[in-house]
């Protein structure tokens, strides 16, 4: 029986642990991604960025279903765990990318 983790994330919704997003999600170095993306960023041009985790999981998610930009965030606003995957909490109304 597949074991569920316990998880703040969703009024502490048990996701099962052998879900694929979540078995990628314990295995990507998420730290060492967003301080790469963080040190090429520059505060006084354009406009603030996103959170790293949730830009590499949404192109992630793009490449490894093949989804064009507008099915990757419609995937990731209907299903709690690519929305987990890319540390989304709740259902957001407009897309932020």
């Amino acid at each position: 029986m597949p074991q569920k983790i316990n998880s703040i994330y969703r009024n502490e919704t048990a996701l099962l642990s052998t879900n694929r997003c979540v078995v990628l999600s314990i295995h990507v170095p998420w730290d060492a991604f967003a301080s790469i993306s963080i040190s090429m960023m520059n505060r006084n041009i354009g406009r603030p960025g996103l959170c790293p985790r949730m830009v590499l999981g949404a192109l992630v998610i793009k490449h490894q279903e093949n989804l064009d930009d507008s099915r990757v965030i419609a995937a990731i606003q209907e299903n709690v765990f690519p929305a987990f995957f890319c540390w989304v909490e709740g259902v957001f109304i407009q897309a932020d990318f």
